[in-house]
């Protein structure tokens, strides 16, 4: 019965999966930089900018390599999607789980999850982080953590794919270090050399061991307090609008723990360990995206159940409950009516259903279906009517449609910062209204004017610095003394060298 219910659910979750693949705005600010890469102008967001303007370097390397393969981006992304969320389940249900009731339980959970079914597509690094956080898990739970070397490589692999997602394993990775003693420091030196060589490369080529992302969001200026706030927010906007996932991370971390079950401690550290991480950065704008790595691991622990426990078949129709009535509304229904969608609603503190958003324009079975198309998205078209003017320089907000359909010799800077080096590094101003990800900052007067004429033409004499010190990063030779003096001095926050505006 158990096995007949896990192909059932495989079955409806590869349904389901296809029903709602979408392609996120953000999806695209990777696709740019890639172009931009395939062009032969480097990784990069803009061609004159070595900027890194994406925060998942394998994820974007793998869709690198598949785009140049195909010369094509929307379907190999969603295609590249649905073989790492097909590697994670396969992983999940083969390796991970106990037995054919665990391995259902898990996958019921999956299935009623909104925040895992929207994020295995969107065109994003999830399905690839779910997929090496299933490896991880394979190693942590069925092998007791003994192969510290392939652990490390695995988490390695994690931090590449999502760097925060390392919290996840962070804490089952120290407790099979903490096992070996004075044998770990070998394993650990080599398993984290993958990781070690992108920081190196990163700040060789970017200049900056993190994203610029990282710089315009961690460094806004937003009030400690209110970040966490609105983070807290976010874990009950979830909580609220997907119960499924909310209930499953509780219950995933809380029976396994309570039931004994082999390395679930650790696991369990690490969900609440990367949602204390999630609150404390204010959560994000796109409901259920920093829900989903966490729900995998829940769900994975509870395909550790004790089969014959009655407890576990309880769990087990509990979950198909919860799914077939908690989870129908947002994630089944709904999303079978694939030609339609349902509306997009942003809550009061601006955190909004992302897919309901797109999937109008990007949903995949509306574009087979010759009912919709990206380049349809008003972003897409406004940005390929740009891309014919004469304008070189281009300011605008959201970034990816727009700025993948602008072309790659357009110059495009946007007002949160998250593709500009200057203006992630400027906070936003003290009364400036905000949405989460996205902190406005004003062009600084004569900024505009000094990438049109490559002048520095700022007119404040600190930010004139500031900017020159960024240009020795960003655009000078990449070996010279005077950018890798620029280097330590903006990765140590000291002073630049003051120079002299070209403003007047």
């Amino acid at each position: 019965m158990s096995r007949a219910l896990l192909i059932l659910l495989l079955m409806a979750f590869a349904w389901v999966f296809f029903a709602s693949a979408w392609m996120s705005d953000d999806a695209w600010i990777t696709l740019r930089t890639i172009d931009q890469f395939l062009a032969g102008n480097g990784p990069r967001f803009n061609a004159a900018e070595r900027v890194q303007a994406f925060t998942h370097p394998l994820w974007a390397l793998l869709l690198a390599v598949a785009g140049g393969a195909t010369g094509e981006f929307y379907v190999t992304t969603l295609a590249l999607s649905a073989v790492c969320t097909a590697g994670a389940l396969a992983l999940l249900v083969l390796c991970v789980a106990r037995s054919p009731a665990g391995a259902a339980l898990g996958v019921a959970v999956l299935l009623g999850s909104k925040a895992f079914v929207d994020y295995s597509s969107s065109g994003l690094e999830n399905p690839l982080t779910h997929l090496l956080l299933a490896g991880f898990l394979v190693l942590w739970l069925t092998q007791d953590g003994k192969r510290l070397l392939a652990l490390t490589l695995v988490a390695s692999a994690i931090a590449t794919a999502r760097p925060d997602a390392l919290l996840l394993v962070a804490p089952a990775l120290a407790t099979a270090a903490a096992r070996r003693r004075r044998d770990a420091l070998r394993p650990l030196a080599l398993g984290l050399l993958p990781l070690a060589a992108w920081a190196t490369f990163s700040l060789v080529y970017y200049g900056f061991p993190f994203p610029n992302t990282a710089y315009a969001k961690l460094g806004s200026g937003a009030p400690a307090g209110n970040l966490v706030s609105q983070g807290l927010a976010y874990l009950w906007d979830g909580a609220a609008r997907d119960p499924v996932t909310g209930l499953a991370i509780v219950f995933g971390c809380v029976a396994p723990v309570a039931l004994r079950v082999r390395g679930a401690v650790a696991v369990a550290a690490g969900v609440l360990l990367s949602l204390a991480y999630v609150v404390w950065i204010g959560g994000d704008f796109m409901a259920g995206r920093f829900l989903a790595a966490p729900v995998f691991c829940a769900a994975a622990l509870l395909t550790r159940l004790p089969a014959k426990d009655p407890r576990t078949l309880a769990a087990l129709a509990v979950a198909v409950l919860a799914t077939s009535f908690l989870g129908a509304r947002p994630t089944l229904a709904s999303r079978l009516d694939y030609g339609v969608g349902w509306p997009a609603e942003i809550n009061n503190r601006g955190i909004v259903d992302e897919r309901a958003g797109y999937y109008p324009v990007t949903g995949l079975w509306r574009v087979l279906a010759a009912d919709a198309s990206p380049d349809q998205h008003p972003w897409a078209v406004q940005g390929a009517a740009d891309r014919e003017e004469r304008t070189a320089v281009k300011v605008a907000g959201p970034v990816g449609l727009y700025g993948f359909h602008l072309g790659t010799q357009k110059h495009l800077v946007d007002e949160f910062g998250l593709v500009d080096p200057l203006l992630a590094r400027l906070p936003m101003q003290p009364d400036a209204e905000w949405r989460i990800g996205h902190f406005p900052r004003p062009l600084p007067n004569g900024y505009y004017e000094t990438l049109v004429t490559g002048r520095n033409r700022i007119a404040d004499p600190e930010l004139a610095a500031l900017w020159a010190d960024l240009a020795l990063v960003t655009r000078g030779p990449l070996f010279s003394r005077a950018r890798w003096g620029a280097i330590v001095r903006r990765n140590l926050g000291l002073p630049p060298p003051a120079v002299r505006s070209a403003s007047r």
